[in-house]
């Protein structure tokens, strides 16, 4: 099984379109996680995701704004769609009898809103027994090393992320 997350920063333009495409012909995943495609879902035509071989999706809820998060799979995996967030979308996946869940994390850069999706995942990794792969983009800072600007990063955000 192969997952792919890509943070593609704008899904409107055809030369990013050709690139998804040699890429899923090339390397076949399983499922392909985008965020931030800054374009409605609804803007891609059906004929463009079945020439991928992309059959099921599905986005994120952002109470009014765009999805800036999209999950897509072809039939040659089982998926299940277990929670869907401002900042996550979750799928139980099975292939080759195992299963294995997955978190697709498109983190809000507010350390304060981060906190909900942590309490999110905690919540799913304690209801859902079995291996969980968590990737994405979480928004965090380790220090003003990772930061740029002139401002350093607030000191609470920076511990958001810090392992004991």
């Amino acid at each position: 099984m192969n997952l792919f997350y890509w943070n593609v920063r704008g899904f409107g333009n055809s030369d990013t379109k050709i690139a998804l495409k040699k890429f899923y012909l090339s390397h076949k995943p399983s499922v392909i996680f985008m965020a931030e495609p800054m374009i409605p879902f609804a803007q891609v035509p059906s004929w463009y995701w079945r020439s991928i071989g992309v059959t099921n999706f599905c986005t994120n809820v952002r109470d009014g704004l765009m999805p800036n998060l999209w999950a897509l799979w072809g039939s040659d995996i089982t998926t299940s769609i277990i929670f869907v967030s401002s900042q996550c979308i979750s799928l139980e996946l099975t292939w080759q009898q195992s299963t294995i869940y997955t978190a697709a994390i498109y983190a809000s850069n507010s350390h304060i809103t981060r906190r909900q999706l942590w309490a999110d995942l905690t919540t799913l990794q304690g209801g859902f027994q079995g291996p969980w792969l968590f990737l994405g983009d979480f928004n965090t800072v380790l220090g003003a090393h990772e930061k740029r600007g002139r401002n350093p990063p607030l000191r609470a955000s920076c511990f958001d992320c810090k392992l004991d």
